[in-house]
Protein backbone atom coordinates (compact mmCIF):
# COMPACT_ATOMS: atom_id res chain seq x y z
CA UNK A 1 0.00 0.00 0.00
CA UNK A 2 2.82 2.43 0.78
CA UNK A 3 4.38 1.77 -2.61
CA UNK A 4 1.16 2.79 -4.35
CA UNK A 5 1.26 6.12 -2.52
CA UNK A 6 4.97 6.81 -3.01
CA UNK A 7 5.26 5.89 -6.68
CA UNK A 8 3.31 8.92 -8.05
CA UNK A 9 5.39 11.26 -5.87
CA UNK A 10 8.63 9.72 -7.15
CA UNK A 11 7.45 10.06 -10.75
CA UNK A 12 6.46 13.71 -10.17
CA UNK A 13 9.84 14.56 -8.63
CA UNK A 14 11.66 12.80 -11.46
CA UNK A 15 9.60 14.74 -14.02
CA UNK A 16 10.39 18.05 -12.35
CA UNK A 17 14.10 17.17 -12.24
CA UNK A 18 14.10 16.30 -15.95
CA UNK A 19 12.29 19.56 -16.79
CA UNK A 20 14.85 21.54 -14.76
CA UNK A 21 17.69 19.78 -16.57
CA UNK A 22 16.11 20.70 -19.90
CA UNK A 23 15.88 24.35 -18.85
CA UNK A 24 19.54 24.38 -17.78
CA UNK A 25 20.65 22.86 -21.08
CA UNK A 26 18.61 25.43 -23.03
CA UNK A 27 20.11 28.27 -21.00
CA UNK A 28 23.61 27.00 -21.78
CA UNK A 29 22.80 26.75 -25.50
CA UNK A 30 21.42 30.30 -25.58
CA UNK A 31 24.40 31.68 -23.64
CA UNK A 32 26.92 29.96 -25.91
CA UNK A 33 25.08 31.07 -29.04
CA UNK A 34 24.93 34.69 -27.84
CA UNK A 35 28.71 34.79 -27.40
CA UNK A 36 29.33 33.20 -30.81
CA UNK A 37 26.88 35.46 -32.64
CA UNK A 38 28.27 38.60 -30.99
CA UNK A 39 31.76 37.66 -32.19
CA UNK A 40 30.46 36.88 -35.70
CA UNK A 41 28.65 40.20 -35.98
CA UNK A 42 31.65 42.10 -34.59
CA UNK A 43 33.83 40.58 -37.34
CA UNK A 44 31.17 41.31 -40.01
CA UNK A 45 30.81 37.64 -40.92
CA UNK A 46 28.02 36.63 -43.27
CA UNK A 47 24.41 36.41 -42.21
CA UNK A 48 24.24 32.74 -43.16
CA UNK A 49 26.63 31.78 -40.38
CA UNK A 50 24.67 33.87 -37.89
CA UNK A 51 21.37 32.28 -38.91
CA UNK A 52 22.89 28.80 -38.73
CA UNK A 53 24.23 29.45 -35.22
CA UNK A 54 20.88 30.95 -34.18
CA UNK A 55 19.12 27.79 -35.37
CA UNK A 56 21.47 25.70 -33.22
CA UNK A 57 20.30 27.62 -30.15
CA UNK A 58 16.81 26.23 -30.64
CA UNK A 59 13.61 27.00 -32.47
CA UNK A 60 11.89 30.22 -31.58
CA UNK A 61 15.08 31.98 -30.45
CA UNK A 62 14.90 35.74 -30.92
CA UNK A 63 17.90 37.97 -31.60
CA UNK A 64 18.30 41.62 -30.71
CA UNK A 65 21.43 43.50 -31.78
CA UNK A 66 22.64 46.78 -30.36
CA UNK A 67 25.78 48.76 -31.11
CA UNK A 68 27.22 50.36 -27.97
CA UNK A 69 30.25 52.45 -28.87
CA UNK A 70 32.97 50.08 -30.02
CA UNK A 71 31.01 47.01 -28.95
CA UNK A 72 28.45 44.91 -30.76
CA UNK A 73 25.99 43.46 -28.25
CA UNK A 74 23.54 40.64 -28.82
CA UNK A 75 20.61 39.55 -26.68
CA UNK A 76 19.06 36.17 -27.34
CA UNK A 77 15.80 34.94 -25.86
CA UNK A 78 14.05 31.62 -26.10
CA UNK A 79 10.71 30.78 -24.52
CA UNK A 80 10.16 27.11 -23.89
CA UNK A 81 7.38 24.98 -22.55
CA UNK A 82 8.09 22.41 -19.90
CA UNK A 83 6.37 19.63 -21.78
CA UNK A 84 3.62 17.46 -20.35
CA UNK A 85 3.96 18.92 -16.85
CA UNK A 86 1.86 21.95 -17.83
CA UNK A 87 4.08 24.25 -15.82
CA UNK A 88 4.43 27.89 -16.86
CA UNK A 89 6.70 28.63 -19.80
CA UNK A 90 10.28 29.58 -19.01
CA UNK A 91 12.34 32.14 -20.94
CA UNK A 92 16.08 31.65 -21.29
CA UNK A 93 17.91 34.89 -22.08
CA UNK A 94 21.56 35.72 -22.60
CA UNK A 95 23.46 38.88 -23.51
CA UNK A 96 26.96 39.05 -24.90
CA UNK A 97 29.15 41.82 -26.32
CA UNK A 98 32.22 41.73 -28.56
CA UNK A 99 34.67 44.41 -29.62
CA UNK A 100 33.93 45.47 -33.20
CA UNK A 101 36.60 45.19 -35.84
Amino acid sequence: MEFALVLPAIIAVLGICLAALGVMISQLRVTDAAADIARMLARDEGGGAVHARLAQAGSGTTLTRSDEGEFVCVTLGRTMSLGPLHLPAVTATARSCALAG
